[in-house]
Protein backbone atom coordinates (compact mmCIF):
# COMPACT_ATOMS: atom_id res chain seq x y z
CA UNK A 1 0.00 0.00 0.00
CA UNK A 2 1.39 3.31 -0.98
CA UNK A 3 0.35 7.30 0.04
CA UNK A 4 0.72 8.30 -3.07
CA UNK A 5 1.55 7.37 -6.61
CA UNK A 6 2.43 9.45 -9.51
CA UNK A 7 2.67 8.41 -13.18
CA UNK A 8 4.76 10.47 -14.82
CA UNK A 9 3.29 11.07 -18.75
CA UNK A 10 5.39 14.05 -19.70
CA UNK A 11 6.06 13.77 -23.20
CA UNK A 12 10.14 15.25 -22.79
CA UNK A 13 11.16 12.84 -20.14
CA UNK A 14 13.68 10.13 -20.74
CA UNK A 15 11.35 8.77 -17.42
CA UNK A 16 7.87 9.00 -19.36
CA UNK A 17 5.28 6.34 -18.38
CA UNK A 18 7.64 5.62 -14.67
CA UNK A 19 5.79 4.87 -11.91
CA UNK A 20 7.07 6.44 -8.61
CA UNK A 21 6.02 4.79 -5.58
CA UNK A 22 6.30 7.57 -3.80
CA UNK A 23 6.64 6.09 -0.65
CA UNK A 24 9.76 3.76 -0.97
CA UNK A 25 11.22 7.65 -1.54
CA UNK A 26 10.74 9.05 1.54
CA UNK A 27 12.41 8.88 4.54
CA UNK A 28 11.47 8.92 8.36
CA UNK A 29 8.77 8.57 10.72
CA UNK A 30 5.60 10.62 10.73
CA UNK A 31 2.41 11.31 8.60
CA UNK A 32 2.75 11.73 4.97
CA UNK A 33 2.47 15.51 5.26
CA UNK A 34 5.64 16.39 7.13
CA UNK A 35 7.27 13.57 5.27
CA UNK A 36 6.76 15.05 1.62
CA UNK A 37 7.49 18.88 2.78
CA UNK A 38 9.98 18.27 -0.13
CA UNK A 39 8.22 16.25 -2.23
CA UNK A 40 9.04 18.26 -5.65
CA UNK A 41 12.76 17.89 -4.34
CA UNK A 42 12.94 14.23 -3.82
CA UNK A 43 11.01 13.63 -7.07
CA UNK A 44 13.73 15.90 -9.21
CA UNK A 45 16.41 13.71 -7.18
CA UNK A 46 14.84 10.44 -7.89
CA UNK A 47 14.43 11.04 -11.96
CA UNK A 48 18.07 13.09 -12.00
CA UNK A 49 16.41 15.91 -13.23
CA UNK A 50 16.92 19.91 -12.44
CA UNK A 51 14.38 22.16 -10.89
CA UNK A 52 14.97 24.19 -14.61
CA UNK A 53 13.24 21.28 -16.55
CA UNK A 54 10.13 22.41 -15.18
CA UNK A 55 8.60 18.91 -14.71
CA UNK A 56 6.12 20.55 -11.67
CA UNK A 57 4.11 23.31 -12.82
CA UNK A 58 1.38 25.07 -10.93
CA UNK A 59 -2.28 23.74 -11.77
CA UNK A 60 -4.38 26.65 -13.02
CA UNK A 61 -7.84 27.09 -12.27
CA UNK A 62 -10.28 25.58 -14.31
CA UNK A 63 -13.41 27.57 -13.09
CA UNK A 64 -13.72 31.41 -13.28
CA UNK A 65 -13.92 32.46 -10.21
CA UNK A 66 -17.03 33.71 -8.85
CA UNK A 67 -15.59 35.47 -5.27
CA UNK A 68 -13.19 38.18 -5.23
CA UNK A 69 -11.58 37.57 -1.75
CA UNK A 70 -11.91 34.45 0.34
CA UNK A 71 -11.30 34.23 4.02
CA UNK A 72 -9.86 30.90 4.75
CA UNK A 73 -10.25 30.97 8.57
CA UNK A 74 -10.99 27.26 10.27
CA UNK A 75 -8.26 25.70 12.11
CA UNK A 76 -8.27 22.35 13.66
CA UNK A 77 -9.14 21.71 16.82
CA UNK A 78 -5.31 21.14 17.87
CA UNK A 79 -4.23 23.98 16.18
CA UNK A 80 -6.48 27.04 18.16
CA UNK A 81 -2.99 29.13 18.39
CA UNK A 82 -2.88 29.91 14.95
CA UNK A 83 -6.81 31.17 14.69
CA UNK A 84 -6.86 34.40 13.56
CA UNK A 85 -9.89 35.93 15.99
CA UNK A 86 -13.31 35.96 14.61
CA UNK A 87 -13.52 39.71 15.52
CA UNK A 88 -11.03 40.50 13.50
CA UNK A 89 -12.15 38.30 10.36
CA UNK A 90 -15.11 39.92 10.64
CA UNK A 91 -13.44 44.01 10.50
CA UNK A 92 -11.65 42.41 7.36
CA UNK A 93 -14.52 41.48 5.62
CA UNK A 94 -16.83 44.55 6.78
CA UNK A 95 -14.00 46.56 5.22
CA UNK A 96 -13.41 44.67 2.16
CA UNK A 97 -17.25 43.96 0.98
CA UNK A 98 -17.46 48.28 0.81
CA UNK A 99 -16.37 46.81 -2.65
CA UNK A 100 -15.65 42.85 -3.14
CA UNK A 101 -17.59 40.13 -3.45
CA UNK A 102 -16.36 38.26 0.01
CA UNK A 103 -16.95 34.54 0.60
CA UNK A 104 -15.84 32.49 3.66
CA UNK A 105 -14.23 29.13 3.87
CA UNK A 106 -16.88 26.68 4.33
CA UNK A 107 -17.75 24.44 7.92
CA UNK A 108 -18.31 21.58 6.05
CA UNK A 109 -16.32 17.84 6.10
CA UNK A 110 -16.10 17.35 2.20
CA UNK A 111 -11.98 17.99 0.67
CA UNK A 112 -13.70 17.98 -2.34
CA UNK A 113 -16.31 20.67 -1.86
CA UNK A 114 -13.89 22.71 0.04
CA UNK A 115 -11.35 22.40 -3.24
CA UNK A 116 -13.84 23.98 -5.38
CA UNK A 117 -14.13 26.83 -3.03
CA UNK A 118 -10.90 27.64 -3.20
CA UNK A 119 -10.93 27.29 -6.72
CA UNK A 120 -14.07 30.03 -6.76
CA UNK A 121 -11.71 32.54 -5.01
CA UNK A 122 -9.41 35.58 -7.43
CA UNK A 123 -7.67 36.19 -3.85
CA UNK A 124 -7.27 33.71 -0.95
CA UNK A 125 -6.37 35.37 2.72
CA UNK A 126 -5.71 32.55 5.03
CA UNK A 127 -4.06 31.34 8.23
CA UNK A 128 -0.82 28.96 7.58
CA UNK A 129 -3.29 25.63 6.57
CA UNK A 130 -4.77 23.87 3.37
CA UNK A 131 -6.09 26.39 2.15
CA UNK A 132 -3.16 27.93 1.60
CA UNK A 133 -1.51 25.13 -0.01
CA UNK A 134 -4.11 24.64 -1.99
CA UNK A 135 -4.38 28.78 -3.53
CA UNK A 136 -0.36 27.93 -4.57
CA UNK A 137 -1.06 24.73 -6.18
CA UNK A 138 -4.21 26.15 -8.18
CA UNK A 139 -1.90 29.90 -8.78
CA UNK A 140 -4.76 32.56 -7.05
CA UNK A 141 -2.98 35.17 -5.22
CA UNK A 142 -2.36 34.81 -1.20
CA UNK A 143 -2.62 36.73 1.82
CA UNK A 144 -0.83 34.03 4.50
CA UNK A 145 -1.09 35.05 8.01
CA UNK A 146 1.63 33.82 10.23
CA UNK A 147 2.42 33.40 13.65
CA UNK A 148 2.85 30.39 15.60
CA UNK A 149 3.14 28.61 12.29
CA UNK A 150 4.75 29.08 9.33
CA UNK A 151 5.96 27.64 6.16
CA UNK A 152 8.70 27.92 3.96
CA UNK A 153 6.65 27.93 0.24
CA UNK A 154 4.80 30.80 0.74
CA UNK A 155 7.91 33.24 1.07
CA UNK A 156 8.64 32.13 -2.39
CA UNK A 157 5.35 32.43 -3.87
CA UNK A 158 5.65 35.24 -6.50
CA UNK A 159 1.86 35.58 -6.06
CA UNK A 160 2.04 35.89 -2.31
CA UNK A 161 2.44 38.11 0.55
CA UNK A 162 3.19 37.01 3.75
CA UNK A 163 2.27 39.01 6.91
CA UNK A 164 3.74 38.96 10.64
CA UNK A 165 2.00 39.79 13.65
CA UNK A 166 3.25 43.50 14.42
CA UNK A 167 3.49 41.88 18.21
CA UNK A 168 7.27 41.43 19.22
CA UNK A 169 7.83 37.58 19.93
CA UNK A 170 11.24 35.89 20.68
CA UNK A 171 10.26 32.46 19.43
CA UNK A 172 8.50 32.67 16.42
CA UNK A 173 7.60 30.65 15.01
CA UNK A 174 7.02 28.23 18.03
CA UNK A 175 5.11 25.43 16.18
CA UNK A 176 3.19 24.56 19.79
CA UNK A 177 -0.22 23.70 19.18
CA UNK A 178 -1.19 24.47 22.56
CA UNK A 179 -0.90 27.82 24.80
CA UNK A 180 -3.49 30.03 23.05
CA UNK A 181 -4.14 31.98 25.88
CA UNK A 182 -0.69 32.83 26.43
CA UNK A 183 0.42 33.62 22.37
CA UNK A 184 0.06 37.09 21.62
CA UNK A 185 0.73 36.66 17.93
CA UNK A 186 -2.64 36.44 16.12
CA UNK A 187 -4.61 38.86 18.19
CA UNK A 188 -2.31 41.49 17.81
CA UNK A 189 -3.20 41.20 13.94
CA UNK A 190 -5.29 44.60 12.95
CA UNK A 191 -8.03 44.60 10.22
CA UNK A 192 -6.09 47.78 8.57
CA UNK A 193 -2.51 45.02 8.72
CA UNK A 194 -5.00 42.55 6.16
CA UNK A 195 -7.07 45.27 3.38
Amino acid sequence: FYDLVINLIDEGSSNKGKEVKVLSLLKGDGDIKARTYDLPVVLLNYLEMALEDQVFSIAKPALKPIYDVGINWMVPEYWQIKALPTHIWREVEADLSKDLNVTWQPEVEDINLYVEWVRNCKVIISIVGLGSHLAMFFGIPLLTLTGPTDFAEAHDYKLGIVLRPPQPCDVRPCYKPTGINNCPCMPSYKSKDLV
